[in-house]
């Protein structure tokens, strides 16, 4: 499954438009609770230390593994160039962090070679998933963990953002998924769920309603409002 180039691209000039409306407000504070919650996550099957091995992929302006402790992290990103100019990125990136431009479809890294590889919020910005699974899959290492948060939708809310695609409304992101979807990607590539973690519907929508945001409320009012689910995955 991939969409076609000139689509991918145009969800990368929204979110380079989307990151240069808020990269000086950017929240560093909530990344550091978001660290902490993702080694609670990933606990009960792998503890980061100094010497775990560590790749996130879509980092953004610094990404999540800014804050875990570890001496061997890796980050890449596809608007890896346009992050680096921004005086504001080189401020708060952890300089221990590889950065290197490129994709989840072509990872530049040896065969087995991380024992943690996050993907937050990134599977639906894709150009081809099927590539991106085939990957992590390759360069994970035998005992390795893959972080996967994505937001999950049902069948009435896959048909909402499927007209939303249709008229290119959501230009930021080419997939959606539904939890069976995803699920035939990762058990065809060769992994399996150890936990998964859901923030559940209704709370989204809660949330969606009070944020006053015509997007949010757009999706709340057409109840096609996602479910967040965190996988912690490994090989089968």
């Amino acid at each position: 499954m991939a969409v076609n180039t000139d689509r991918w691209h145009v969800a990368q000039t929204y979110e380079k438009d989307w990151w240069e409306d808020r990269i000086n407000g950017i929240d560093l504070d909530y990344l550091q609770k978001y660290a902490t919650q993702l080694k609670e996550n990933v606990a009960p099957v792998l503890k980061i230390t100094k010497v775990t091995k560590i790749l996130e992929i879509g980092s953004g302006p610094a990404g999540v593994l800014t804050f875990l402790e570890s001496d061997q992290k890796y980050a890449i990103e596809p608007l890896e160039s346009f992050f680096t100019a921004i005086p504001k990125c080189a401020e708060i990136r952890d300089k221990n962090v590889e950065y290197t431009e490129g994709m989840g479809e072509n990872l530049p890294y040896d065969d087995g070679k991380f024992d943690l590889i996050i993907i937050d919020n990134v599977l639906d910005h894709c150009q081809d998933v099927e590539k991106v699974f085939a990957e992590m899959n390759r360069v994970l290492s035998p005992a390795g963990v893959v972080y996967l948060r994505l937001n999950l939708y049902n069948f009435w809310g896959l048909f909402v953002r499927y007209m939303a695609e249709l008229f290119q409304i959501d230009e930021g992101h080419p997939y959606s998924f539904t939890k069976k979807g995803l699920e035939k990607y990762y058990k065809k590539h060769g992994l399996k769920v150890r936990t998964k973690t859901s923030r559940g519907v209704v709370k989204t929508w809660l949330k969606q309603v009070i944020s006053f945001k015509a997007k949010e409320l757009v999706k709340a009012l057409t109840f096609s409002t996602p479910d967040t689910v965190i996988y912690i995955l490994q090989k089968a």
